[in-house]
């Protein structure tokens, strides 16, 4: 498949993916009692600002301004198996939310799977020990525990953070205009926001996408450990870490 047609392919699915995301506060309604409805608000809030944060990415693409190259390509793929892993978690919650025949997420597993491979990729660019803790967090899954799946978690959230801090670090972020000129506060230490500012630059909408990721990610992480017992839910959580971590990374080269 020639580039052109890979990328229409992707953003075809994006749009549908999308939509999906969208639709998901209807579902939410029909399928989950009021007072958890309300408990997990954030996360049915989320699955439409998700959906409009992948629409923002997916019209970037459809400017007439440069051809699609392949980083443009990996970009819209990782955000789209973003949101329609967050799509999947929600559905899983118990009360669990039935599947759409027409809709395909049994291929889900195998899309983690490629950008888990992808992920090693970029990690091995940074060091080799990111990728060795990677590797222990989904051996530490394997157990299929309470014990192995709450180590999993922690592993992989730690190395979100680790590489982060590595491509944003305390010591450069505080040399710039975006500590310098930061709002009076109690900050001792550059926040979330301030490494993503530091990595993305003035590309905002990409920015904007990957903190509502971001964002997304941590809300769906605090119900993850409510059901810390059912490793298939840590396991899709974990996975939108790594896709969130992917597409982080992604970005960056772009930087580089």
């Amino acid at each position: 498949m020639t580039v052109e047609g890979l990328s229409k392919s992707l953003l075809d699915q994006s749009a549908i993916i999308a939509s999906v995301s969208a639709n998901i506060p209807d579902l939410t309604k029909m399928y989950w009692p009021e007072n958890l409805l309300l408990e997990r608000i954030a996360l049915v809030e989320d699955s439409v600002w998700n959906a409009r944060a992948l629409e923002v990415l997916r019209e970037g693409m459809l400017q007439p301004i440069a051809p699609i190259g392949t980083e443009a390509i990996a970009n819209i793929q990782a955000a789209t198996q973003f949101v329609e892993g967050q799509v999947h978690l929600i559905r899983v919650l118990p009360p669990e939310i039935p599947v759409d025949e027409e809709e395909v997420f049994e291929t889900l597993e195998s899309r983690n799977q490629e950008i888990g491979a992808k992920l090693e990729s970029e990690l091995e660019r940074l060091g080799s020990r990111y990728v060795e803790l990677r590797r222990v967090a989904w051996q530490n899954l394997k157990f299929n525990n309470v014990a192995g799946a709450r180590m999993a978690m922690a592993g992989i959230r730690e190395l979100y953070s680790e590489v982060m801090r590595s491509l944003a670090t305390d010591e450069e972020i505080m040399k710039t205009e975006i500590w310098l000129n930061r709002k009076p506060g109690k900050e001792t230490k550059p926040t979330r926001r301030m490494r993503y500012q530091f990595i993305f630059g003035d590309r905002l909408p990409e920015l904007d996408a990957l903190v509502q990721f971001d964002k997304s990610m941590e809300n769906a992480n605090k119900f993850t450990h409510t059901f810390s017992d059912d490793p298939g839910i840590v396991r899709v959580s974990i996975s939108q870490i790594e896709s969130c971590l992917y597409l982080l990374l992604c970005f960056s080269i772009r930087v580089d």
